[in-house]
C-alpha cells in the first residue's frame, strides 16, 4: 500500500529544468502525501521520466522497495495496492521464463507487463493504481483496479506535460498544473456530495476512471476501458438455491485471499450484515481470534455497538470500540486537507476515527463496503420501489402540470420536493432523490453569474441516464445498481474508505469487491437481490449460518452520524459564521438570499436542512484550503484528532463541556484585566528561571531547572495562557507549541511574544486539553504551570501519554491545597472564579500519582510554601514574603516529612 507520483516531460519542448529542481517537484509530490507511505520513498529520475513513491509496507517488508523494474531494467514500476494473487502469477511468470528478485506482489506486476503487455490488468486480482515506465517503447502505462478502490489523477498540461498521483494534492505541487475550479464538477458536487469520476474539482485534473488504463507516448494521451459491472440477461434464468452454494463460495474466497499480510491484520464491524459476514468468514480462517473494531454514538438512534457486541460474541473477536462525542467536529478542518475536493459525506468522520483508532493495534483491515451496491441494500432502492406507482401516471400530466406546479410553491411548502420528485421518469426521480440540491433548488441556490457560467444542462443527471441506458436488462433495479456502482461507490464510498484510512497510514480491502465476485453477481436477476420491500434477500440467505438471526433481521442503519443533532449544537456557530462570512458570499457561486433561507428554516425547525448546511460548509472549508493559498500551511499544521474513549457518564462529559466554555469565558475578561505595559521581561527576570538551581524554594523556579537543555525540542506548552512560559521556553531555543482554550488570552500571549522579541518557534493552537490536535508521538516535553487542577486528569493523562514521543517527559506544577485566607483572596479577583466545574479545585497527592499511572517515571517535589499562591496573586508582596519563603525551604529540607502541608507540588514524568 503506497501513495504513487509523478510526471513525463519528454515531449514538452517548454519543460527544460535542471535534474534537480525535477527532483524537488517529485520529491515535494510524494512528501505531500507522506501519510499514505510513512515506511519507505522511491523514485526513478531519467531523461524526460520522474516516478515517485512513499510506501506502507504490508507484504515483503524487506524486499519490497519501490520502484522496481523488469529483468532488463526496460520497465519499472511505481504501485499502490495489493495484488490477492500474486503468488499464483509469479508462479505462472516463472513457467514463462521470469527471474523474481523479491516475494513483493510489487514485481509480480512489472513482470506480468513484460509478458502480456497492457493486458496484465486481466491477470490481477486486487485493489491497484499503478504506473508503468517503459523506456524500451518510451510510453508510460497507468492502470487503476476494477471497482475503483485506489484513487488516481492525472493533468495533461498546456505545454505537454502528464503529471499524476495518488492524490489530487500531489499534483498541485507540479508548477505546471492549473486550479481552475469547474463549474461542472461544483454542479454534480451540489448534487452529490462528491465530484463524481472522471471530473474533478479543477477543470485541468481528472480521475482515471475504475476498470480504465491509460497510455502516454509521443505525446499523445489514450484512456480505455478494459473492465466493467455487467448486468445483462445471460442464460437460462437459475432457481434461488442454485446460485446459493456459489455465491457462498466465492464469499469465502473473496475473505480468505484478503487476509495476506505480514503485519497485524484487523477487521471495522458496524453491526451490519456486510461486516459481520466478512469477520465470520475471517474468524474461519484465522488461527487467532480477529481484532475487530467498532464506534458508537451517545445518540441511542445512531448507535450500532449492541449489534456489533453481538457479532464480536459470536465470532470470538478481540474486540474494541469506542464512543464519538460531538467534540470532533473540530476534526472537519482535516476533512477539508485529506479529501482534496469537496465532499459532504459526514460519514467520513466515524470513519477516520475507528481508522485512527484501529491504526494503534494494526496495519491492515478488511471492511464491508460495497455489499449495497451488490446485493440491493440501500433504503433508497425501497423508495423508489414504494413510489414507482406515479409512473403509471400520463407522461403528460406528471411533467406537463404536476412539476410546473411544485415550482410554482413557496420554498418551505409542505409537499413541494415530494409533488416534483414523483412527477419524474425513473431515472430522473431516482438522480432527485439522492442529490442534496435538487433541480427543483438548483435555480434558487446558484447566483446569476455562476448560472449563466454553468449553462442549461445538467451534466451530472445526464451521466444517470446514460449508465441507466448501459444495462442489459429490463429491470430498473439493475440500472439503479450500475449506477451506483458507477458514481456513488467510486466517488463516495470507496474514496472516503480511502482517504480516512490512508490519512493514518492504515490500509483498508474490501472483500465484496472481488471482481470474480462481482461477475458471478450482476448476473443474478434483480428480483432475487431486492423481494417485494426486502433489500438483500439472497445475500442474506446465503449468510443465514454465518450471521445472527437479529443482524439480519434488524432494520437497514446506515453508517453515520447524527449531524442534524450536531449541527443544531456544536457546529451551529461554526457554519453560520462560515456561511455568512464575506469569503463565501463573494466566491459568486451560492446566492447569499437562498443560504439565510436554509439557515433560518433550519434553525427554527421548519425544515431539516442538515445535509444542505453541511455541504456548503465543506466546501467553503476546501476553498480556504485549496484555493485560497492554505495547503501550503494546512499540510504542516493538519492535526490529527482523538476521541474520549472513557466510561464517563453523560453527566461528567457535561460537567468538562460546561468548564470548557467558562474557561473561555473567564478567559476572555482575564485578557482585558491584563496590563499591556509590563508584558515584556527584564533580563534579570529571564535569567531567574534560565539560570534556576536544584535547591530553589521557588516551584516555578524548579519546574524551569527541570527542563534542562532543550535547544531545538518541540515542546507544548500545556495551557500557555498569557504566555509567560512560552517566552521562557523559547528563550531556551525550544521549538514552542503554545497551547489554549481561549483565544483571548492567547492573543496575550502573542503580543507578549512580541514585546519580547521572539518572532520565531513558537506557533499556537487553540484547543482542549481534553482533545490535543497534535499527532501521536510528536511532542518532546509537556509544561504546564498550574493547570491540571482545571481539568478531568484522566483524560488529560492519556492524551499527553499520547503526544509525547518514547522517554519524552512532562512536567507539571500543580497547588495541592490551598488555605481558607488564599480563596478569600482569589475570590475578590474578578477574573478568578472558582468551582466553576467538578475539576477546579486544589489536588491531592493520590490524584497526582494516578495521573502519572501508565508512564514508566514518576517524580514529585512538594514546595511547604503557604504564601506562594498569595505572592502569585498579589506581586507587590513578593519581596516582603521572600524571608518567610527561605525560612520554609530551610524547615523543609531539614524534615521533609513535613511535605504533608505542601501546597504545591511539581511532578517530573517519563514515557
Amino acid at each position: 500500500m503506497c501513495g504513487i507520483a509523478g510526471f513525463i516531460d519528454l515531449w514538452d519542448t517548454n519543460a527544460v529544468r535542471a535534474r534537480e529542481d525535477r527532483a524537488d517537484i517529485l520529491e515535494n509530490m510524494c512528501e505531500v502525501i507522506r501519510y499514505r507511505g510513512p515506511d519507505d520513498s522511491g523514485s526513478l529520475l531519467m531523461e524526460g521520466v520522474a516516478l515517485g513513491m512513499r510506501r506502507l509496507s504490508i507484504i515483503d517488508l524487506a524486499g519490497g522497495h519501490q520502484p522496481i523494474s523488469g529483468e532488463d531494467g526496460s520497465a519499472t514500476i511505481v504501485f499502490n495496492g495489493e495484488i490477492y494473487n500474486f503468488r499464483d502469477l509469479q508462479k505462472t511468470l516463472e513457467g514463462h521464463g521470469h527471474k523474481f528478485k523479491t516475494r513483493s506482489d510489487t514485481e509480480a506486476i512489472v513482470h506480468a507487463y513484460e509478458q502480456y503487455g497492457t493486458t496484465c490488468v486481466d491477470h490481477l486480482r486486487g485493489m491497484f493504481a499503478f504506473a508503468i515506465w517503459d523506456d524500451r517503447q518510451k510510453k508510460l502505462f497507468i492502470a487503476r483496479d476494477r471497482a475503483g478502490e485506489k484513487p488516481l489523477y492525472y493533468s495533461l498540461t498546456s505545454t505537454g506535460t502528464l503529471v499524476f498521483g495518488s492524490e489530487l494534492k500531489s499534483l498541485l505541487e507540479h508548477p505546471g498544473v492549473k486550479r481552475e475550479t469547474s463549474a461542472e464538477s461544483l454542479d454534480a458536487y451540489f448534487s452529490l456530495g462528491y465530484v463524481p469520476d472522471p471530473l474533478s474539482i479543477f477543470k485541468d485534473i481528472k480521475k482515471l476512471p475504475p476498470g480504465h488504463i491509460l497510455t502516454f507516448s509521443n505525446g499523445r494521451l489514450l484512456v480505455k476501458e478494459y473492465w466493467d459491472f455487467t448486468y445483462e440477461t445471460n442464460g437460462t434464468r437459475r432457481r434461488e438455491d442454485d446460485y446459493l452454494e456459489e455465491l457462498r463460495e466465492l464469499l469465502d474466497e473473496s475473505v480468505r485471499i484478503r487476509l495476506v499480510s505480514d503485519v497485524p491484520l484487523g477487521a471495522f464491524l458496524s453491526g451490519g450484515v456486510d461486516s459481520s459476514t466478512v469477520v465470520a468468514l475471517m474468524a474461519r480462517h484465522m488461527t487467532q481470534p480477529v481484532k475487530t473494531f467498532s464506534i458508537g454514538f451517545l445518540e441511542d438512534s445512531y448507535s450500532e455497538l449492541k449489534y456489533a457486541r453481538q457479532a464480536a460474541k459470536r465470532y470470538g473477536t478481540d474486540h474494541h470500540e469506542f464512543f464519538v462525542t460531538p467534540e470532533i467536529c473540530n476534526v472537519v478542518d482535516d476533512l477539508a486537507w485529506h479529501f482534496d475536493e469537496p465532499f459532504a459525506d459526514s460519514s467520513a468522520i466515524p470513519t477516520y476515527i475507528v481508522s485512527k483508532l484501529a491504526r494503534e493495534h494494526v496495519t491492515v483491515v478488511l471492511s464491508g463496503d460495497g455489499g449495497d451496491e451488490l446485493f440491493a441494500g440501500y433504503t433508497r432502492y425501497v423508495t423508489e420501489r414504494k413510489r414507482r406507482k406515479f409512473g403509471l401516471l400520463p407522461r403528460q400530466f406528471r411533467r406537463g402540470l404536476m412539476e410546473p406546479l411544485s415550482r410554482t410553491l413557496p420554498h418551505g411548502a409542505w409537499g413541494r420536493n415530494f409533488l416534483h420528485n414523483v412527477a419524474l421518469d425513473p431515472i430522473d426521480r431516482y438522480f432527485d432523490n439522492v442529490s442534496i440540491f435538487t433541480g427543483l433548488n438548483k435555480r434558487s441556490l446558484y447566483t446569476s453569474d455562476f448560472a449563466h457560467q454553468l449553462g442549461s444542462n445538467s451534466h451530472v443527471g445526464m451521466s444517470f441516464q446514460e449508465y441507466g441506458d448501459n444495462v442489459g436488462t429490463n429491470a430498473l433495479l439493475d440500472a439503479l445498481l450500475y449506477i451506483d456502482s458507477k458514481t456513488y461507490l467510486p466517488g463516495d464510498i470507496l474514496t472516503k474508505v480511502d482517504r480516512m484510512s490512508m490519512a493514518v497510514s492504515l490500509e483498508a480491502r474490501v472483500p465484496l469487491l472481488d471482481h470474480k465476485l462481482i461477475d458471478f453477481v450482476t448476473r443474478i436477476p434483480a428480483s432475487m437481490k431486492m423481494t417485494g420491500l426486502e433489500t438483500k434477500h439472497l445475500f442474506k440467505r446465503a449468510v443465514a449460518d454465518l450471521v445472527p438471526e437479529e443482524i439480519l433481521s434488524r432494520p437497514k442503519q446506515g453508517f453515520g452520524v447524527p449531524i442534524q443533532q450536531w449541527i443544531n449544537l456544536q457546529l451551529r456557530e461554526r457554519i453560520r459564521d462560515t456561511l455568512t462570512d464575506s469569503r463565501f458570499r463573494e466566491r459568486g457561486i451560492v446566492s447569499p438570499k437562498y443560504t439565510d433561507v436554509l439557515l433560518d428554516e433550519h434553525e427554527r425547525g421548519r425544515r431539516d436542512h442538515s445535509m444542505a448546511l453541511w455541504s456548503l460548509l465543506m466546501l467553503e472549508l476546501w476553498h480556504q484550503v485549496f484555493v485560497d493559498g492554505g495547503d501550503k500551511h494546512a499540510k504542516f499544521q493538519s492535526g490529527e484528532y482523538v476521541i474520549n474513549r472513557s466510561s464517563h457518564t453523560l453527566a461528567e462529559r457535561n460537567h468538562i463541556q460546561e468548564w470548557e466554555r467558562e474557561e473561555i469565558s473567564r478567559s476572555a475578561i482575564e485578557s482585558a484585566y491584563t496590563a499591556k505595559g509590563p508584558l515584556r521581561y527584564s533580563d534579570n527576570e529571564i535569567d531567574r528561571f534560565l539560570n534556576a538551581s536544584a535547591d530553589t524554594i521557588y516551584p516555578l523556579e524548579y519546574s524551569h531547572y527541570l527542563l534542562g537543555d532543550v535547544s531545538g525540542k518541540t515542546i507544548l506548552d500545556f495551557g500557555c495562557g498569557a504566555g509567560k512560559s512560552s517566552v521562557l521556553l523559547a528563550r531556551r531555543n525550544a521549538k514552542v507549541i503554545a497551547m489554549d482554550i481561549s483565544e483571548p488570552i492567547m492573543q496575550v500571549a502573542r503580543e507578549r511574544l512580541l514585546k519580547n522579541n521572539i518572532t520565531s518557534n513558537v506557533s499556537f493552537i487553540n484547543a482542549s486539553a481534553h482533545n490535543i490536535p497534535l499527532a501521536d508521538e510528536s511532542v518532546d516535553l509537556v509544561f504546564g504551570i498550574a493547570i491540571l487542577h482545571h481539568l478531568h486528569l484522566q483524560l488529560v493523562s492519556r492524551e499527553v501519554l499520547r503526544i509525547l514521543k518514547k522517554g519524552g517527559r512532562a512536567i507539571f506544577q500543580e497547588p495541592v491545597r490551598n488555605s481558607k485566607v488564599i480563596k478569600l483572596l482569589r475570590g475578590l479577583i474578578p477574573y478568578q472564579a472558582e468551582d466553576v466545574s467538578p475539576y477546579e479545585r486544589p489536588l491531592t497527592d493520590e490524584e497526582l500519582i494516578d495521573f502519572g499511572h501508565g508512564f514508566s517515571q514518576y517524580r514529585s517535589k512538594a514546595f511547604t510554601l503557604p504564601y506562594i499562591n498569595l505572592a502569585g496573586i498579589l506581586p507587590v508582596a513578593n519581596k516582603f514574603m521572600n524571608p518567610l519563603q527561605r525560612l520554609d525551604g530551610a524547615v523543609l529540607r531539614k524534615f521533609p516529612s513535613l511535605d504533608y502541608y505542601a501546597t504545591v507540588r511539581v511532578i517530573e514524568m517519563v514515557k
